[in-house]
């Protein structure tokens, strides 16, 4: 086995996939620092899993382990106290609701670009709360919970692409049309088709065709011309002369024709050691030797997999290992729930689990930085199996070696911890490190109330002694009494469990304070700060997703951005750079959790705020919107509009009205109408740029139009009402500050 000096120099300076130093790499990774051993203390811990438990929540003779009775009888309490399951939980319910209702904000590092970040800020609001909804609510939600069963997460931010095939009608004068726009060296094709003595020929310019087709359809989909295999491009012989013959013949045929069915973003939050390892030493991951990220696939996605080249020889390789799930964990700790075969290699015990009704099959992802001879840095993906190695076939056998091309150039992970106690990934504890002596406290507390009351409900009794009476202390026991002795329940006297009532509300007050839960008798301040704490990691961690997310979409599919935006952004961006020149924050006031709160936030700025505002300096559209959504995230999205949408509704209804005005019509007229002053500017704008409502009005002469006072006295009349809603606005500024500010026109 090579030292870690000579296998990190090869794994940097190597090009190649090099697939026995990775797999050493990924048995280490296991290790660090406890691997195996805290997934499992974290997991039993939160589920309250132990030794000897039943379904009833009871301690039997016969559940305890090594022949051992249950104590202090059979049939005490044995139930389950979830403290830590609740913080892990509340803490949860809170992120997500915090990032259901915060806000989206791209913001330039150039102050030219602003208006190029506001347009990101309205695609990121689509792309999070209708595009990718449902999968990102998954993925938050894993997120905040694996922090904080495990103290950390990682999420995998990558781009997928996927090809399926769909038989197309095509119809010989489709062809027909479509050779006549490629140029006059496609003339010979149809004739060809039609002539049964050139199959062969025809056959030859329809898979030329298919290819230059597929191609030119596949690039408009964001696809590079060296994604593009022979078994995306190919429409073999057979097909081919097929289709000419079907077409000779009826007139239309049948092509198998390629299609994108994904062509997106991928979010993955993988559970640690688990999903997603680092290698030994690593700090942060943006600087680690190698990262590693475990999928479980059918052996249909292994197959589809062929199409994006795929080894075929490692996959018929690796179907045959299906319900293997592999880790490596050092011998002191080889601790799994399941109950794993082991196999021990030098110092290193090897864990291997074999599932025999799971239909899935192991694949690692492993993500390394290599350096070229130039000094140049790039992110190499290998993908191979840890069951799949060198030493058993004569060959090195991986799925996929490649220098990932995401343009920003980072490994494509972000991770979360918990807390950061130490710059290290592993610097955090979880929630089950911190609070599972509490948990294990409250529970021997309630254990001991619980036996109390069945004591003092159904407490033993003494009978006489007779023969096959059997002596059991315990509720509802039996217990032999001598001579001259009453039969009487047996009492033990105790005093009232005071004393344990306090210790499980201390605890839980403890609890409180601790992970800042919200209780009455911790201080709103101390609750506040700890949960901003918390949210603030949780919105840099998801800014920093989103923003890689963006970068790939700009790379990979950036027609999407211009379409949805209405602006040209895509060709305004470098995918290149675009990760240092802007940033993207999840703004929310956790506080606005707390209905009372909001409330009074809200009080505070129709009742203070909005009445001061004397020099117009608040964007009201912009209040309204993030008030819709401080109150009902859900009403927000069905009802509010952002500023360029409303104003081509305002524009669409003054064209309608002066439409109407025009045929004689009466215009709609509105009290207190607090966009009278848009209106009355695209009234002007609407009458000045058709001359024909100038030539009613009498002001121009134009194609035989005359005047019409009946037009102009609508359009008099409207323009009043409207000049009258501006009046009255004005004058509320007035009778607030005292007088009209200066400039002010009526």
């Amino acid at each position: 086995m090579q030292d870690a000096d000579n296998i990190e120099e090869q794994l940097v300076h190597d090009e190649g996939p090099n697939v026995d130093l990775l797999l050493q790499e990924y048995k280490q990774a296991g290790v660090m620092p406890n691997g195996w051993y805290d997934l499992a203390f974290n997991e039993e811990t939160r589920r309250m899993i132990w030794a000897g438990q039943s379904p009833d929540g009871r301690k039997w003779d016969e559940n305890m382990p090594e022949g051992e009775p249950a104590r202090p009888w059979n049939g005490c309490s044995d139930t389950r106290v979830p403290m830590v399951d609740s913080v892990a939980n509340d803490d949860t319910a809170m992120l997500k609701s915090a990032f259901k209702k915060a806000e989206l904000r791209a913001t330039a590092m150039d102050p030219d670009k602003m208006e190029m970040a506001t347009g990101i800020s309205g695609y990121l609001h689509w792309w999070v709360h209708t595009r990718y909804r449902k999968a990102l609510r998954l993925e938050v939600e894993l997120s905040a919970q694996y922090s904080r069963e495990y103290g950390f997460c990682v999420a995998y931010v990558g781009w997928e692409r996927e090809l399926g095939k769909r038989r197309l009608a095509v119809k010989i004068e489709e062809l027909t049309q479509l050779v006549q726009t490629l140029g006059p060296e496609w003339a010979p094709f149809v004739p060809a088709i039609q002539d049964p003595e050139q199959v062969e020929a025809a056959a030859a310019m329809l898979q030329a065709l298919y290819a230059t087709y597929v191609q030119g359809a596949l690039e408009g989909k964001g696809f590079f011309e060296d994604e593009l295999s022979d078994n995306v491009l190919k429409l073999s012989v057979t097909a081919a002369k097929r289709c000419v013959k079907e077409l000779r013949e009826s007139g239309e045929t049948e092509l198998p024709m390629p299609y994108v069915c994904k062509n997106q973003p991928c979010v993955w939050v993988g559970k640690p050691y688990m999903e997603m390892l680092a290698a030994r030493g690593t700090m942060q991951l943006q600087q680690a030797r190698a990262i590693f990220w475990k999928r479980w696939m059918t052996e249909t996605e292994l197959e589809a997999k062929r199409a994006e080249g795929w080894n075929p020889a490692w996959i018929a390789k690796v179907k045959n290992t299906k319900g293997n799930v592999s880790s490596w964990a050092g011998a002191l700790g080889a601790t799994s729930l399941t109950g794993p075969s082991t196999k021990t290699v030098g110092n290193t015990t090897y864990l291997k689990i074999t599932e025999e009704n799971n239909p899935l099959i192991e694949v690692v992802y492993a993500f390394v930085k290599k350096v070229d001879d130039d000094g140049v840095t790039g992110v190499y993906q290998t993908i191979f199996s840890p069951h799949v190695t060198n030493g058993d076939y004569d060959e090195e056998l991986f799925a996929k070696h490649e220098l990932l091309d995401y343009a920003h150039g980072r490994y494509p992970f972000v991770e979360f911890k918990r807390e950061n106690i130490g710059r290290a990934l592993t610097d955090t504890r979880s929630v089950a490190e911190v609070a599972s002596t509490w948990q294990n406290e409250e529970k021997k507390q309630r254990d001991m109330l619980f036996n109390r009351a069945d004591w003092d409900t159904l407490p033993p009794v003494g009978v006489p002694k007779l023969g096959g009476v059997d002596y059991r202390l315990g509720p509802g026991g039996q217990v032999p009494l001598g001579k001259n002795q009453k039969i009487e329940a047996i009492t033990l006297n105790a005093p009232p469990p005071t004393l344990a009532l306090e210790l499980v509300k201390m605890l839980r007050l403890q609890k409180d304070d601790y992970f800042g839960q919200f209780n009455a008798e911790v201080h709103p301040a101390k609750i506040v700060a700890k949960q901003e704490n918390s949210a603030d990691d949780f919105y840099t961690f998801w800014g920093e997703v989103l923003l890689q997310m963006f970068a790939l979409q700009l790379q990979y599919n950036p027609a999407e951005i211009d379409k949805v935006t209405g602006m040209p952004l895509a060709d305004q961006l470098d995918p290149f750079a675009v990760l240092d020149q802007f940033d993207i924050g999840i703004e929310f006031d956790i506080k606005d959790l707390n209905p009372d709160y909001l409330l009074e936030k809200l009080d505070i700025i129709h009742g203070k705020i909005l009445p001061g505002d004397a020099g117009g300096v608040l964007d009201r559209a912009a209040l309204t919107n993030l008030e819709t959504r401080w109150v009902d995230p859900r009403l927000a999205a069905k009802v509010v509009q952002d500023k360029g949408a409303a104003s081509q509704k305002i524009y669409r209804d003054m064209v309608q009205q002066v439409g109407l005005m025009a045929l004689g019509q009466e215009g709609e007229y509105t009290e207190n109408d607090p966009t009278a002053p848009m209106k009355l500017q695209f009234l002007q704008t609407i009458l000045q740029g058709n001359p024909k409502y100038l030539a009613k009005l009498g002001k121009i002469q134009y194609q035989g139009e005359q005047p019409d006072e009946r037009f102009v006295e609508l359009v008099t009349n409207f323009e009043k009402n409207l000049l009258q809603s501006k009046m009255q606005e004005e004058n509320k500024t007035v009778g607030r500050i005292g007088v009209k500010p200066v400039g002010t026109t009526v």
